[in-house]
């Protein structure tokens, strides 16, 4: 009797293998009896761990790869090109067999590209050469691109608010503490395959962590992108005041006017965009409009505030109390660039922790030289009278080399504008359990231009841009680039003074101390800054 039964229970096992694969592989059929509510949830944990299954990806072999995998996680171009390779074989000898077949009755080849097209073909065989995706330059100009913005032009109050000494130390610890975290952060993406930001706290920190961030990087990302839209148009101030310009652009709706068709021609269109690689070329060029704008700011205070001897009376090597903290969230939000960390990771070529720490030092060390000449210079050029934006104290219609400055600055503005909108797109498709991948393109098109426009719409009503980058670089910059990345790296595992080593435990504990108290602190002295100036007689 055992043996049937044996055989029995053979095949009872084999029946329910053979339901479980016909429901793994037509999971929309409907059973035929009612499914109990403990299968239900489930069901629902199933769709869960598949919305994170499709943002995790393997690392462990990716260095083996001779290709990358940038086309794998962002197009799937790599997972299709065989197919690919295979229709484009079967199409060629299609049209060559109907050549042969149709010689004699009069067809012709097709057309062979114009010049123009010729041209643009070659620009950019030459410009993936010099500037290839994913690589070194691509890269670091990415990383450069995404710090550098409206941060450049806030630095010289910096600078009057805390002090040169102050400010300095100050470009010093969040410089260290930008690179300490992009490398705890790339420590995480390799160790857990996450693919993003909300996505590695509802898996490290537990549901509901997930959406605190998100909604913080919403905030972040928006408040960055409202002061562009501030700094696109006080650029735009002594343009449209100039004597020959006609009078309705020297109003404030003037203003807006020109501030809303740049938006719309430029800041827009580079919002549309999935991949970050995608701005490479316009992120070299801003930078390098950069390097030119500072320039441009040491040369005119050599020629003009370093000679004023009343100008050199009103500098303050450092300055102590709460002045001493008033100018710590314009250097946090200046240096901030953990929010473009998961897109840019997963688009190198080479992705290791080694590399992408390397490239973030060499952007960041970069953007810290341009901050200190830019910040020093500037400060020294207008004393005291910088208390905001340094380039409403310029005047580009009489100094033409400054106006070349302002067209660099605004183009730089337009891509970190279109940077900020990328970690924007990833928190708000994480509500809705998206990747970027699945979302159809006009639907991704639609979803950006809201945002966009919404700030667009606030940037010309708010008057003043240091209230806005000094809350957003305290509180959102202090957890976001400096408190999640150590915590990330916390729960990822094996955190052990045995596993880690002395420097990298004391080192995540400090970054998140530091994190604290830049929230804390920074916070709450913004805060009483800007009611004092907004409520003094």
């Amino acid at each position: 009797m055992r043996a049937p039964l044996g055989k029995s229970v053979q095949d009872l096992r084999q029946r329910e293998d053979e339901q479980q694969q016909q429901r793994e592989t037509h999971p929309g059929d409907d059973s035929a009896f009612p499914r109990p509510q403990l299968m239900q949830d489930n069901d629902d944990n199933l769709k869960e761990d598949d919305y994170g299954s499709r943002l995790r990806i393997n690392l462990s072999d990716i260095d083996q790869d001779p290709f990358g995998m940038s086309e794998v996680l962002l197009d799937g171009d790599r997972l299709h090109r065989k197919h690919n390779d295979t229709c484009e074989s079967d199409h060629r000898k299609d049209v060559l067999e109907s050549e042969e077949e149709g010689g004699e009755a009069g067809q012709h080849p097709p057309k062979r590209p114009g010049t123009l097209r010729k041209a643009i073909h070659v620009l950019r065989f030459y410009f993936n050469v010099v500037v290839p995706f994913g690589g070194f330059l691509a890269t670091t100009f990415n990383l450069a691109s995404a710090t550098l913005g409206a941060g450049i032009i806030s630095i010289p109050s910096g600078f009057n608010l805390s002090g040169v000494i102050m400010s300095c130390v100050y470009l010093i610890l969040a410089g260290a503490g930008t690179v300490y975290s992009m490398n705890l952060l790339a420590k995480v993406m390799i160790k857990t395959g996450l693919r993003s930001y909300a996505q590695s706290a509802r898996m490290l920190l537990g549901r509901g962590a997930d959406y605190f961030l998100a909604v913080l990087i919403i905030i972040q990302c928006f408040g960055g992108s409202v002061a562009y839209i501030i700094a696109t148009s006080t650029l735009l101030t002594p343009i449209l005041k100039a004597p020959s310009a006609p009078a309705f652009f020297k109003t404030k709706q003037g203003n807006r006017v020109i501030t809303s068709v740049v938006w719309l021609i430029i800041m827009l269109p580079l919002v549309f965009p999935k991949k970050v690689n995608s701005l490479r070329y316009v992120s070299t060029f801003g930078v390098l409009f950069i390097v030119y704008f500072v320039a441009c700011v040491i040369g005119h205070s050599a020629t003009n505030g370093l000679h004023d001897p009343s100008i050199r009376s009103e500098v303050r090597l450092m300055r102590t109390g709460n002045e001493a903290l008033e100018g710590l969230g314009v250097f946090l939000f200046s240096l901030m660039v953990q929010l473009n960390a998961y897109d840019i990771f997963f688009e190198m070529k080479h992705k290791t922790v080694f590399h992408f720490t390397l490239y973030t030092a060499i952007a960041t060390g970069l953007c810290m030289l341009l901050y200190v000449l830019a910040g020093v210079f500037g400060y020294l050029d207008f004393g005291s009278k910088v208390r905001d934006s340094v380039l409403s104290l310029y005047d580009p219609i009489k100094e033409p080399y400054m106006a070349v400055g302002y067209i660099g600055i605004v183009v730089k503005i337009c891509v970190a504008f279109a940077l900020h909108m990328i970690p924007f797109r990833d928190a708000l498709y994480h509500f809705c359990r998206w990747t970027p991948e699945e979302v159809p393109y006009w639907k991704h098109c639609l979803i950006m231009a809201i945002p966009a426009t919404a700030a667009l719409l606030c940037g010309l009503f708010i008057p003043t841009i240091n209230s806005v980058l000094g809350l957003l670089g305290s509180f959102c910059g202090g957890i976001i680039g400096m408190i999640m990345p150590a915590l990330f790296y916390m729960y990822a595992g094996h955190f052990t003074l045995r596993e880690v080593g002395l420097l990298n435990y004391v080192a995540t504990y400090l970054l998140l101390v530091g994190g604290v108290v830049s929230v804390v602190f920074g916070t709450v002295t913004t805060i009483y800054s800007t009611t004092q100036s907004s409520f003094a007689l």
